[in-house]
């Protein structure tokens, strides 16, 4: 299957913000064009920062990006090396098509 890196790059810049701003009190960006030990030095660092809650405090990670853009790859590599669980939505809902399942037929209706 071939990649039209410009029309994927124009899709997801449409559809970033939105994302964004759902989730604009608990998220913080990180500029994708560092070098792959200053990202994880700043995903680590935004861990690591105290919780402004008693409550239990589970770290997520969310890296959006343009189809090709090396998210799995940083995903792999963070999930190895900090013991984080690596989710590939896309993987999950491609998977879960395959079945013969309610949530399957939902999913495919809406394509």
């Amino acid at each position: 299957m071939k990649i039209n890196i410009e029309k994927e790059t124009e899709i997801f810049r449409d559809n970033k913000q939105s994302i964004i701003d759902l989730q604009k009190e608990n998220s913080r960006e990180i500029n994708g064009d560092q070098p792959l030990d200053d990202i994880k030095a700043k995903v680590i660092s935004y861990i690591g920062q105290p919780s402004r809650s008693k409550g239990k405090r589970t770290a997520r990670v969310v890296i959006m990006g343009p189809r090709g853009s090396g998210k799995a790859t940083l995903a792999s590599r963070l999930a190895n090396k900090y013991n984080f669980i690596n989710l590939n939505i896309n993987q999950l809902v491609q998977r879960e098509k395959l079945s013969a399942s309610r949530l399957a037929r939902r999913i495919k209706g809406s394509d």
